[in-house]
């Protein structure tokens, strides 16, 4: 049975890096990260705040197809919110995979050249709670 790895956390706390490390370890999986959508052809990172919910449906759908070829997803994102969370959460159980939640709450110096006040701004909104699975209640 597949499995979807869902690593979440704020910026600059390891999840590119870890999501990398696993993808590296984990035979048969599709990496699915919004900020994926803001590296042009020579891989210069040119993010938009205009276009993150284009950048995270994008996301979803590259996740949904992984699903739907049977493969290993990891997705990769902030995720600060629950319902963030259970949207992926919702994807995996309707394809039967095992779900891995990893939160992230290390901080390292974030490579995108995000703001102090907004990386402040994301720890204060970032929901840390635990996320039990197969209880019938991750509404």
């Amino acid at each position: 049975m597949p499995t979807m790895f869902i690593v979440r956390g704020v910026p600059g706390s390891g999840k590119s890096t870890l999501a990398d490390m696993l993808a590296e370890r984990t035979e048969n999986c599709i990496v699915c990260e919004a900020d994926d959508y803001f590296y042009d052809e020579d891989n210069n990172y040119n993010y938009n705040g205009d276009l993150i919910m284009e950048a995270h449906e994008w996301c979803f759908d590259k996740a949904y197809k992984g699903c739907v070829a049977n493969k290993n997803v990891l997705v990769s994102n902030t995720s600060a919110l629950e319902k963030h969370v259970n949207k992926y959460i919702a994807l995996a159980e309707e394809f039967g995979y095992n779900i891995q939640i990893i939160t992230m709450q290390s901080t390292f110096k974030n490579n995108k050249n995000i703001t102090q006040e907004v990386l402040d701004k994301f720890d204060r909104r970032f929901c840390y709670k635990r996320f039990d699975l197969g209880c019938g209640n991750n509404d």
